[in-house]
């Protein structure tokens, strides 16, 4: 950003600090005459500048206006992504439990009840025959 100050307004401060000192110098009313107009024309100028900058600040804020109107579902779209960029580490850390959970319970799963049913079964099929037998 430059704080240099434009040149017609540099020229007149200069115009005017010298010709306002000559004056207070000397007293010579030229002297006056010329400080006293460029004093003229740096208000003219410091005018000119802020009624630039308030149109500027109104082009801004009218703009930035229009956008956000014209553009609310992009601003839906970044409240969710924040949302999701927040909640997203807590719901993958649930679904690595979850999947390691699932692998327990596979791992823990065994065949010894099958075993133990499918022999109850054979033991009373057999005891179905001798009885029958009889």
């Amino acid at each position: 950003m430059s704080t240099q100050l434009p040149v017609p307004l540099q020229s007149a401060l200069n115009t005017y600090k010298t010709h306002y000192a000559a004056f207070k110098a000397t007293g010579n009313t030229a002297d006056k005459t010329a400080y006293e107009s460029a004093l003229a024309s740096i208000n003219t100028i410091l005018e000119s500048e802020s009624r630039t900058t308030a149109a500027n600040d109104e082009y801004l804020r009218k703009f930035v206006s229009k956008y956000e109107t014209e553009n609310q579902e992009i601003d839906t779209l970044s409240k969710t992504s924040r949302e999701i960029q927040k909640e997203g580490p807590e719901i993958q850390n649930k679904l690595a439990q979850s999947n390691q959970l699932y692998q327990r319970q596979i791992a823990t799963v065994n065949d010894t009840g099958l075993y133990i049913k499918a022999g109850i079964v054979v033991a009373l099929v057999v005891i179905v025959g001798i009885v029958g037998a009889l």
